[in-house]
């Protein structure tokens, strides 16, 4: 009996130790773990703290990234309010989720994995007056649920284009929009350039081939622009710029076809707050068909503001035409190899919009070559040809006469026609087997004497003179 006793003052001096120690003895569900038993978000600004470790799923859970370990709430605003709600400061990795409709039967409002920054969970949405809103916190899959803390209170405005499917419409150029995006959300299908975080939206469909130049310049927070074709969760990036030059701001410069449909993305660098964008949109030309290039782009080291090629090579660049050195140096008086020339050429014409076929040679001496996927094309759509049946020659310097073939060939394929033209004023290139193509691309445009009256057909090209005469074929191919 004494044994007895003693043995219940230990459990229970044990007891009494845990319970004291806020230990729990067995833990439970929490009291919102299942739908039916939401918690009443009654008014905001609200906060609920609660230990979420023992919480289930049910199998009629809807999912946003996962239902793992979810608890509920539910709010009812009496009038339009748009709602921000956080889990920041949770002990766990979480997900967020808003839905509307009736259980079993439910409709996404928003859905959030982790929020820029971190393992936990934002959402932004506009709540009309009546509906019921359900908030969905889980634990992301595979992972242990925690002390959760939520909290919920009323903000600004989204902006309206805020989504992707409520995109602010650009009918013409040049456009200009002032917009304050602080209340702006991400989409869990928005598409990444740089660091992902919030964004909104701008369309364009132009009516005409063209050079677009879009940028954030003027805005008050730190940018990221793209743009990108497709659809909606299969989007196609065209352009993507972070910080240009020295500031936080954003530009992109990018070819936009006729008829297709390009979606501009304008967000913050991961989880730094939004503000007021300001955006412009202007197309680059000029009355002579060419490009006017922005003047603040990256310049290299060695590439002058003298150098005549610098409008080039700064399109060029931004388009991905052309690329430096790892040392940022360009080199503009190197001789450009016939390697480097097919992907010269190969870059211009994606940059124009238009696919090569795929890459097909039996050129035996490219084995490694970083260019030989662009050769490869080139030598499918009939644009280059080997020095031998079996030979490329990459590393021979192009000189002025074949690379006028090289760029006629390439505008004669994105055409389907061959082009004719007078003789040019040359007095060098009697005799030159490509005298037919420097009759064309000086008709063309595309290149120009030495002088008036001599086209030096043997000189070699210069990587400054390749920048020149891949935006002068961009620019024709466009025209079309």
């Amino acid at each position: 009996m004494g044994t007895s006793i003693r043995a219940l003052v230990v459990v229970t001096t044990l007891l009494a130790g845990l319970l004291a120690s806020g230990t729990p003895v067995s833990a439970a569900p929490p009291s919102n773990d299942d739908f039916d038993d939401a918690t009443l978000i009654t008014t905001l600004p609200f906060i609920d703290r609660l230990d979420a470790s023992e919480a289930t799923s049910a199998p009629d859970d809807p999912s946003c990234f996962g239902s793992e370990a979810s608890v509920w709430y539910a709010f009812t605003p009496a009038e339009d309010v748009t709602v921000e709600a956080t889990t920041f400061g949770s002990r766990y990795d979480t997900t967020l989720s808003a839905w509307t409709g009736t259980r079993g039967d439910l409709d996404q409002i928003a859905c959030s994995d982790d929020a820029p920054g971190g393992v936990h969970s934002r959402v932004v949405f506009a709540a009309s007056a009546g509906t019921t809103y359900h908030l969905m916190v889980a634990a992301f899959p595979d992972t242990a649920s925690g002390i959760l803390t939520i909290s919920a209170w009323e903000t600004g405005p989204l902006p309206a284009n805020d989504d992707f499917d409520q995109a602010t419409p650009i009918d013409s150029l040049p456009f200009s929009d002032s917009l304050d995006a602080s209340a702006a959300t991400r989409a869990a299908d928005d598409p990444e350039c740089a660091e992902p975080g919030v964004s909104v939206w701008y369309s364009f469909t132009p009516g005409s081939n063209m050079l677009v130049e879009a940028n954030t310049f003027g805005s008050d927070y730190d940018t990221t622009l793209s743009t990108w074709t497709g659809e909606r969760g299969d989007l196609q990036r065209v352009a993507c710029n972070d910080d240009q030059g020295e500031g936080l701001q954003s530009q992109i410069l990018f070819v936009a076809r006729a008829g297709v449909t390009y979606h501009l993305m304008a967000g913050t660098f991961g989880d730094s707050p939004a503000g007021q964008l300001e955006l412009v949109v202007d197309e680059r030309a000029r009355d002579d068909g060419g490009f006017d290039c922005p003047t603040d782009l990256w310049l290299f080291e060695d590439v002058s503001e003298a150098n005549v090629h610098l409008g080039s090579i700064r399109c060029g660049t931004y388009l991905e035409i052309v690329r430096g050195y790892p040392d940022g140096t360009f080199r503009p008086e190197l001789g450009v190899r016939r390697d480097q020339m097919a992907s010269f050429i190969a870059r211009t014409v994606t940059a124009a919009g238009v696919s090569l076929p795929e890459a097909q040679h039996g050129f035996a001496d490219l084995g490694g070559n970083a260019h030989e996927e662009a050769i490869g094309q080139l030598a499918a759509a009939g644009i280059v040809r080997g020095t031998t049946s079996t030979s490329y020659s990459p590393a021979r310097v192009v000189t002025r006469d074949q690379m006028a073939t090289y760029l006629v060939r390439t505008l004669e394929w994105s055409r389907d026609e061959q082009l004719t033209a007078p003789r040019s004023p040359y007095t060098d290139i009697a005799g030159n087997t490509h005298r037919r193509s420097i009759d064309v691309a000086h008709d063309q445009g595309l290149t120009v004497g030495r002088t008036p009256t001599t086209y030096g057909p043997r000189d070699s090209v210069r990587r400054g003179q390749s920048a020149t005469f891949a935006m002068r074929l961009l620019g024709r191919i466009i025209a079309d």
